[in-house]
């Protein structure tokens, strides 16, 4: 069984994930900074992607900075950011476990993905 733990930053808000020029989408300064950070650190730590198709399960703890911010905007900003990085694809993920805890001073983010 494979699996990963990370210590992360904290992801930024998804209101500040996307950004829109004229009619179309695209990802933040701030976004692409935070997905390249993820994967400096997963390289770093030799962290290779579990391959697709096997299933992922992942279980997180956001340590919230500020008062301020839903989990489900944070969690979504991180998955995006690990895919390619600690999984192949998104599509591979069957089971999430997720907290929020306010720790003022050192916000974060503790994430294990492991081979379900």
């Amino acid at each position: 069984m494979t699996a990963v733990a990370l210590t992360l930053p904290e992801p930024p808000s998804a209101n500040r994930w996307w950004r829109r020029a004229g009619t179309r989408m695209h990802l933040s300064p701030e976004a692409r900074a935070y997905k390249a950070m993820v994967a400096d650190w997963c390289t770093a730590m030799r962290v290779r992607p579990i391959p697709a198709p096997a299933p992922v399960s992942l279980e997180l703890t956001w340590f919230r900075g500020r008062r301020s911010g839903d989990l489900d905007k944070r969690l979504g900003v991180l998955l995006d950011a690990l895919q390619g990085s600690a999984y192949e694809n998104d599509s591979q993920i069957v089971a999430i476990r997720a907290t929020r805890v306010d720790r003022p001073g050192a916000p974060g983010v503790t994430v294990r993905v492991e081979a379900a």
